[in-house]
């Protein structure tokens, strides 16, 4: 069904026009940077570059056609420059006048396991005084289309992937629990939803098919390790259809399985030729030892001693949970050798106050909102106030230890919070949900959103307390008070924190919406007092 489908939707996808210059990042490789004159978009050529187009019909010889100009100033011989497909010569070019031509090949048909024809463009080039870079031709558009009147069959590389994604997307449904008949509607609307992406944008996402089969391959695989390391309860249902339920206590394993599936999918596209994606060797190393670890450490144990499945799985814990931990150690390294761009906004906009400046460039908000601009509440930029005149990095240094301090923080008032002993396997899960990507990140970029989540906790925790006090145990709404005074205080660091005062009218916390706005006014008034109107 899904080789039908993406039969079906490649055949419908021809012809193919890229606009270089212009959305090519995944088809022009070996060029110079894109220009852009008046409203042509185009590329130089470096001597040697490459356009790779998602591959035409096996069956049927493909017709290009190259758009391309001279482009050299006058005084300059003539460019020339030969065109092959996938190593075979196409035609030799000499390209004499500075006006766009349209130069029509024919490439024979000929099948590679590749997801691409390969154009390259191999020619002389020169070099400007005003410029460095080797020029060859310029080159605006290509087009590709199958020669022919006969039905177009799918590359071998489109039907191997589109057979992968069709038997991998029925065995993910299958391993989380899926009966046969709704993992087969799962992989045939996975099949049919890809198939109408590739007839409505081909160039978006015919080059991209094997990705699409490689997240169904990486969730297989987690869902195979997951059911390795996890003991799973069936519910009551038919024998078709026993779907696997997992405990509570069981979920950070599987967060931290699915963590790990994250890179495994990162070297797939580093694989794919995917621009700007990289993966760290230090996360390389770590889970190449992690694996070994699982499966000669723990399924040796495990083979050796037959424990039962509640045992492998604690264990199982107790491993993800160290190299959580050692990565984590890698993440405050990577965090503490970045630039930290946030920090500087927010350091440099607080210096330009004290200087009689001011924290906001109103124009340069508006103009560009997510640029490198102060565009936060001043009460956070008055806290930098007595700092600003002493060494930037020394207190870029202080900022961040401040900041893993606040890390440190949370996790132990999440512990304390729900009465979880440090020193257990739920103080061990805490290192799995702290290794995620999103905390490094706001550490290396020296952002304010630690700040914010150690003030949610908080606020969390006594909102908690205040269902205490229903029961007797506390004699007021004073829990309710401060909770409204700790997301007040996070809105001043960030204004989103604001949406929870629907939670509080939805639920009736009169008391939490009395502390947000007592909060409000003690803290704008501090910043009034402080910094002025």
């Amino acid at each position: 069904m899904a080789l039908l489908a993406l039969w079906a939707a490649y055949a419908a996808a021809w012809p193919l026009a890229v606009d270089v210059g212009g959305s090519d990042r995944r088809f022009a490789v070996g060029f110079n940077e894109p220009e852009l004159i008046g409203a042509t978009s185009f590329r130089w050529t470096d001597g040697d570059s490459t356009l790779a187009l998602p591959r035409p019909p096996s069956n049927l010889p493909a017709l290009v056609a190259l758009r391309l100009q001279n482009g050299r100033p006058e005084g300059q011989p003539p460019a020339q420059v030969a065109v092959s497909a996938d190593g075979r010569e196409l035609a030799r070019l000499e390209l004499r006048d500075n006006l766009f031509r349209t130069y029509y090949l024919l490439a024979p048909p000929e099948e590679r396991l590749d997801w691409a024809l390969r154009l390259r463009l191999a020619g002389d080039s020169i070099l400007l005084a005003a410029d460095p870079r080797p020029l060859g031709v310029v080159v605006d558009r290509v087009h590709l289309a199958p020669a022919g009147a006969s039905v177009p069959l799918p590359s071998a590389w489109l039907t191997l992937w589109g057979a992968a994604l069709g038997a991998l997307g029925y065995a993910a449904p299958r391993l989380a629990g899926l009966g046969r008949w709704a993992a087969l509607g799962c992989a045939a609307a996975g099949a049919v939803l890809v198939a109408a992406l590739v007839a409505a944008m081909p160039l978006d996402v015919l080059p991209f098919v094997q990705r699409f089969a490689a997240l169904a391959a990486v969730g297989c695989v987690g869902l195979l390790a997951a059911r390795a390391l996890v003991p799973l309860a069936s519910g009551e249902h038919t024998a078709d259809d026993r779907r696997p339920s997992v405990q509570g206590e069981h979920l950070p394993v599987l967060m931290a399985v699915a963590w790990w599936m994250l890179p495994l999918f990162q070297g797939f596209m580093i694989w794919d030729e995917a621009p700007g994606v990289g993966l760290a060797p230090q996360t390389i190393w770590i889970g190449a030892a992690l694996c070994a670890a699982l499966l000669l450490g723990l399924g040796g144990w495990y083979l050796a001693r037959r424990p039962s499945r509640e045992a492998l799985a604690k264990r199982a814990l107790v491993v993800l949970a160290l190299f959580a931990g050692a990565h984590l150690v890698y993440n405050l390294w990577y965090a503490y050798t970045r630039q930290a761009p946030d920090f500087w906004i927010l350091f440099r906009g607080a210096r330009e106050w004290a200087r009689g400046g001011s924290l906001y460039d109103l124009e340069a908000v508006v103009t560009n909102h997510f640029g490198h601009v102060f565009k936060v509440p001043p009460f956070y930029g008055m806290l930098f106030l007595p700092f600003v005149f002493q060494d930037g990095l020394t207190i870029l240094l202080y900022h961040r230890i401040m900041n893993t301090a606040l890390i440190l923080a949370t996790a132990l008032v999440w512990l304390r919070m729900w009465r979880l002993p440090v020193l257990s396997l739920a103080g061990a899960s805490t290192l799995i949900l702290l290794n995620f990507r999103p905390l490094a990140d706001t550490l290396a970029y020296g952002q304010i959103d630690l700040v914010l989540l150690l003030l949610l906790t908080l606020a969390l925790w006594a909102l908690r307390s205040e269902r205490l006090a229903a029961t007797g145990r506390w004699a007021s709404h004073a829990p309710d008070v401060i909770a409204g005074a700790l997301v007040a205080l996070g809105t001043l660091f960030k204004i989103y924190p604001v949406v929870l005062l629907a939670f509080f009218v939805l639920k009736r916390r009169w008391g939490a919406l009395l502390g947000f706005a007592l909060g409000m006014l003690v803290c704008n008034g501090l910043a009034l007092a402080v910094m002025g109107w």
